[in-house]
């Protein structure tokens, strides 16, 4: 059904199938995993090669006002020299353009967008880990990096997320995403969150990083004051994009 009429309501699959709304969830979220769909509020979208550009480019535009106030933000803490890690995170890719005038900067990512853009940069060395090709994302995955990192000193890395609370931490849609992200925590000394507001309160598939493992928090002035607080009470630095 999801196939055919490319994006679908739970409700309207409840009442086809003639199962529960829970039980409709559950299975949405078996398929985004398998990365056949995308879920959407309140239902979904079929996912297929000729889409999948067009799907990751109307996530990269949503929000987008207060994604490029806070990657701006984000490019005054990368200096000349480093090793930084920039995720497939929508956020994390509009960064991009404010690292141009780098001197020897290294920057370790599995987002295609991230390596196809700095393509034309000869200041910028460009390492792309990963493996499988995941379309919906632009991103690879799949491929265990921790050898590839072992040998790498990973000063910052820049991590969006789908939802962020205290509790649950930074979280992910996709746990071959979530497996990479990982790893990229353990090896970074500084994880830097770059999430904007409207993922705060939600809480997605996996965890990636626990509140305690951020040590920067960048997000823009509608994140929650009281949750803000509570971040910087536990030594999270948290930046405002304004």
């Amino acid at each position: 059904l999801l196939k055919e009429r490319k994006r679908v309501t739970v409700k309207d699959l409840s009442n086809f199938f003639k199962i529960s709304e829970v039980t409709v969830r559950n299975d949405l979220k078996e398929l985004a995993r398998s990365g056949k769909i995308i879920r959407t509020p309140g239902g979904a979208i079929y996912l297929d090669n000729s889409e999948a550009e067009g799907i990751y480019n109307y996530r990269k535009n949503q929000n987008v006002t207060q994604k490029k106030k806070i990657a701006k933000l984000a490019s005054t803490l990368i200096n000349n020299g480093e090793v930084i890690f920039i995720d497939a995170s929508t956020t994390s890719s509009h960064i991009i353009p404010y690292l141009y005038d780098k001197m020897e900067l290294t920057v370790v990512t599995n987002s295609i967008e991230v390596a196809h853009t700095l393509a034309i940069s000869s200041l910028i060395n460009v390492l792309l880990i990963g493996g499988r090709l995941r379309r919906e994302a632009l991103s690879t995955t799949g491929y265990p990096v921790d050898y590839i990192l072992k040998d790498i000193n990973l000063s910052k890395a820049f991590m969006g997320a789908s939802g962020f609370t205290l509790e649950e931490g930074l979280t992910d849609v996709n746990q071959e995403e979530i497996n990479i992200k990982k790893s990229i925590v353990e090896k970074s000394k500084n994880t830097i969150a770059v999430v904007d507001s409207s993922k705060w309160g939600k809480v997605s598939f996996g965890t990636f990083a626990d509140t305690k493992s951020i040590n920067s928090f960048i997000t823009d002035e509608k994140a929650p004051n009281d949750i803000v607080k509570q971040l910087t009470k536990i030594g999270v630095q948290v930046l405002i994009a304004d």
